[in-house]
Protein backbone atom coordinates (compact mmCIF):
# COMPACT_ATOMS: atom_id res chain seq x y z
CA UNK A 1 0.00 0.00 0.00
CA UNK A 2 1.57 3.30 -0.99
CA UNK A 3 2.54 5.46 2.00
CA UNK A 4 1.28 8.48 0.09
CA UNK A 5 -1.81 8.22 -2.08
CA UNK A 6 -1.23 9.68 -5.52
CA UNK A 7 -3.86 12.26 -6.46
CA UNK A 8 -2.88 13.44 -9.92
CA UNK A 9 -3.03 11.29 -13.03
CA UNK A 10 0.71 11.43 -13.55
CA UNK A 11 1.39 10.34 -9.96
CA UNK A 12 -1.12 7.49 -10.26
CA UNK A 13 0.57 6.37 -13.47
CA UNK A 14 3.96 6.44 -11.73
CA UNK A 15 2.70 4.33 -8.83
CA UNK A 16 1.11 1.92 -11.32
CA UNK A 17 4.43 1.54 -13.18
CA UNK A 18 6.27 0.98 -9.91
CA UNK A 19 3.84 -1.74 -8.78
CA UNK A 20 3.89 -3.43 -12.22
CA UNK A 21 7.69 -3.38 -12.20
CA UNK A 22 7.80 -4.87 -8.69
CA UNK A 23 5.32 -7.57 -9.75
CA UNK A 24 7.41 -8.51 -12.79
CA UNK A 25 10.59 -8.68 -10.72
CA UNK A 26 8.99 -10.90 -8.07
CA UNK A 27 7.39 -13.22 -10.63
CA UNK A 28 10.66 -13.61 -12.54
CA UNK A 29 13.26 -13.60 -9.78
CA UNK A 30 11.43 -14.02 -6.47
CA UNK A 31 11.37 -11.76 -3.45
CA UNK A 32 15.17 -11.89 -3.20
CA UNK A 33 15.44 -10.10 -6.57
CA UNK A 34 13.18 -7.27 -5.41
CA UNK A 35 14.97 -4.04 -4.53
CA UNK A 36 14.01 -0.41 -4.80
CA UNK A 37 16.86 0.12 -7.27
CA UNK A 38 15.69 -2.74 -9.51
CA UNK A 39 12.10 -1.50 -9.36
CA UNK A 40 13.11 2.06 -10.20
CA UNK A 41 15.18 0.90 -13.18
CA UNK A 42 12.41 -1.37 -14.51
CA UNK A 43 9.70 1.26 -13.97
CA UNK A 44 11.80 3.97 -15.60
CA UNK A 45 11.68 6.26 -12.56
CA UNK A 46 14.23 7.52 -10.07
CA UNK A 47 14.76 5.69 -6.79
CA UNK A 48 13.50 8.83 -5.03
CA UNK A 49 10.14 8.33 -6.78
CA UNK A 50 9.92 4.80 -5.39
CA UNK A 51 10.66 6.07 -1.87
CA UNK A 52 8.15 8.88 -2.30
CA UNK A 53 5.38 6.26 -2.33
CA UNK A 54 6.89 3.18 -0.63
CA UNK A 55 8.99 2.83 2.51
CA UNK A 56 10.94 -0.26 1.44
CA UNK A 57 10.75 -3.49 -0.55
CA UNK A 58 8.32 -5.05 1.93
CA UNK A 59 5.98 -2.11 1.37
CA UNK A 60 6.27 -2.77 -2.37
CA UNK A 61 5.48 -6.45 -1.80
CA UNK A 62 2.33 -5.55 0.13
CA UNK A 63 1.19 -3.27 -2.70
CA UNK A 64 1.83 -6.01 -5.25
CA UNK A 65 -0.07 -8.61 -3.22
CA UNK A 66 -3.01 -6.27 -2.66
CA UNK A 67 -3.23 -5.48 -6.37
CA UNK A 68 -2.90 -9.12 -7.43
CA UNK A 69 -5.54 -10.34 -4.95
CA UNK A 70 -7.94 -7.63 -6.07
CA UNK A 71 -7.39 -8.53 -9.74
CA UNK A 72 -7.96 -12.24 -9.14
CA UNK A 73 -11.11 -11.50 -7.16
CA UNK A 74 -12.52 -9.31 -9.95
CA UNK A 75 -12.06 -12.20 -12.37
CA UNK A 76 -13.59 -14.72 -9.95
CA UNK A 77 -16.53 -12.42 -9.34
CA UNK A 78 -17.11 -11.98 -13.08
CA UNK A 79 -17.42 -15.78 -13.41
CA UNK A 80 -19.66 -16.30 -10.39
CA UNK A 81 -23.00 -16.01 -12.18
CA UNK A 82 -21.87 -18.53 -14.79
CA UNK A 83 -20.90 -20.98 -12.02
CA UNK A 84 -24.23 -20.52 -10.25
CA UNK A 85 -26.09 -21.24 -13.50
CA UNK A 86 -24.00 -24.32 -14.40
CA UNK A 87 -24.22 -27.86 -13.09
CA UNK A 88 -21.97 -28.71 -10.16
CA UNK A 89 -19.32 -30.54 -12.25
CA UNK A 90 -18.98 -27.70 -14.76
CA UNK A 91 -18.92 -25.02 -12.05
CA UNK A 92 -16.28 -26.75 -9.93
CA UNK A 93 -14.12 -27.73 -12.89
CA UNK A 94 -14.11 -24.18 -14.26
CA UNK A 95 -13.46 -22.68 -10.81
CA UNK A 96 -10.55 -24.95 -9.99
CA UNK A 97 -9.06 -24.86 -13.51
CA UNK A 98 -9.03 -21.07 -13.31
CA UNK A 99 -7.62 -21.06 -9.78
CA UNK A 100 -4.85 -23.58 -10.44
CA UNK A 101 -3.90 -21.72 -13.64
CA UNK A 102 -3.62 -18.46 -11.73
CA UNK A 103 -1.57 -20.16 -9.01
CA UNK A 104 0.93 -21.63 -11.43
CA UNK A 105 1.35 -18.26 -13.19
CA UNK A 106 1.82 -16.45 -9.89
CA UNK A 107 3.60 -19.17 -7.88
CA UNK A 108 6.07 -16.86 -6.13
CA UNK A 109 3.33 -14.38 -5.26
CA UNK A 110 1.15 -17.20 -3.86
CA UNK A 111 4.00 -18.41 -1.65
CA UNK A 112 4.59 -14.87 -0.38
CA UNK A 113 0.86 -14.24 0.15
CA UNK A 114 0.59 -17.43 2.23
CA UNK A 115 2.98 -15.88 4.72
CA UNK A 116 0.50 -13.03 5.19
CA UNK A 117 -2.52 -15.33 5.40
CA UNK A 118 -1.07 -17.76 7.94
CA UNK A 119 2.13 -16.13 9.12
CA UNK A 120 2.78 -13.61 11.86
CA UNK A 121 2.38 -10.60 9.55
CA UNK A 122 -1.09 -9.20 8.96
CA UNK A 123 -2.40 -7.92 5.67
CA UNK A 124 -6.02 -6.73 5.57
CA UNK A 125 -6.22 -7.46 1.84
CA UNK A 126 -5.28 -11.11 2.48
CA UNK A 127 -7.94 -11.48 5.18
CA UNK A 128 -10.50 -9.82 2.90
CA UNK A 129 -9.54 -12.09 -0.01
CA UNK A 130 -9.84 -15.17 2.19
CA UNK A 131 -13.29 -13.99 3.30
CA UNK A 132 -14.33 -13.47 -0.31
CA UNK A 133 -13.23 -16.99 -1.26
CA UNK A 134 -15.13 -18.38 1.72
CA UNK A 135 -18.26 -16.51 0.61
CA UNK A 136 -17.85 -17.92 -2.90
CA UNK A 137 -17.83 -21.45 -1.49
CA UNK A 138 -20.86 -20.63 0.68
CA UNK A 139 -22.74 -19.53 -2.43
CA UNK A 140 -21.79 -22.71 -4.26
CA UNK A 141 -22.80 -24.79 -1.24
CA UNK A 142 -26.14 -23.01 -1.13
CA UNK A 143 -26.69 -23.67 -4.81
CA UNK A 144 -25.61 -27.31 -4.99
CA UNK A 145 -26.01 -28.81 -1.51
CA UNK A 146 -28.70 -31.48 -1.25
CA UNK A 147 -29.00 -31.20 2.52
CA UNK A 148 -30.55 -28.21 4.24
CA UNK A 149 -29.24 -29.45 7.58
CA UNK A 150 -25.58 -29.00 6.61
CA UNK A 151 -23.51 -26.35 8.34
CA UNK A 152 -22.69 -24.33 5.20
CA UNK A 153 -20.57 -21.83 7.13
CA UNK A 154 -18.32 -24.54 8.56
CA UNK A 155 -18.15 -26.41 5.24
CA UNK A 156 -17.19 -23.20 3.41
CA UNK A 157 -14.58 -22.38 6.04
CA UNK A 158 -12.98 -25.81 5.84
CA UNK A 159 -13.05 -25.96 2.04
CA UNK A 160 -11.55 -22.47 1.83
CA UNK A 161 -8.66 -23.18 4.18
CA UNK A 162 -8.03 -26.59 2.64
CA UNK A 163 -8.02 -24.95 -0.78
CA UNK A 164 -5.55 -22.27 0.36
CA UNK A 165 -3.25 -25.01 1.67
CA UNK A 166 -3.47 -26.85 -1.65
CA UNK A 167 -2.80 -23.58 -3.51
CA UNK A 168 0.35 -23.09 -1.48
CA UNK A 169 1.40 -26.66 -2.23
CA UNK A 170 0.81 -26.21 -5.97
CA UNK A 171 2.85 -22.99 -5.89
CA UNK A 172 5.70 -24.87 -4.20
CA UNK A 173 5.70 -27.60 -6.84
CA UNK A 174 3.72 -30.71 -7.66
CA UNK A 175 4.73 -34.26 -6.74
CA UNK A 176 6.73 -36.08 -9.42
CA UNK A 177 4.56 -37.31 -12.25
CA UNK A 178 1.55 -35.19 -11.29
CA UNK A 179 0.08 -32.35 -13.32
CA UNK A 180 -2.17 -29.40 -12.62
CA UNK A 181 -4.97 -31.39 -14.33
CA UNK A 182 -4.55 -34.07 -11.62
CA UNK A 183 -4.92 -31.38 -8.96
CA UNK A 184 -8.02 -29.92 -10.61
CA UNK A 185 -9.68 -33.33 -10.88
CA UNK A 186 -8.94 -34.12 -7.22
CA UNK A 187 -10.29 -30.73 -6.10
CA UNK A 188 -13.48 -31.26 -8.14
CA UNK A 189 -14.06 -34.76 -6.70
CA UNK A 190 -13.34 -33.66 -3.14
CA UNK A 191 -15.44 -30.49 -3.26
CA UNK A 192 -18.30 -32.21 -5.05
CA UNK A 193 -18.30 -34.86 -2.34
CA UNK A 194 -18.64 -32.18 0.35
CA UNK A 195 -21.10 -29.98 -1.53
CA UNK A 196 -23.48 -32.70 -2.68
CA UNK A 197 -23.36 -34.87 0.45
Amino acid sequence: MPKRSPRQGRSKATVGRIIRAATQIIVKGGYAALSTNAVAAKAGVGVASVYEYFDDKNDLLVAVLEQEMAAVWVTLESRLQRWLEADVDTALHDLFSFAVGEITQRAELVRLAAEYVYGPASLPAAARFLGQIEMLFRLLLGKFSRSASRDAALDAYLITHGFVGICTGVASGLPPGKTTDDVVEWLVRFSKGVITA
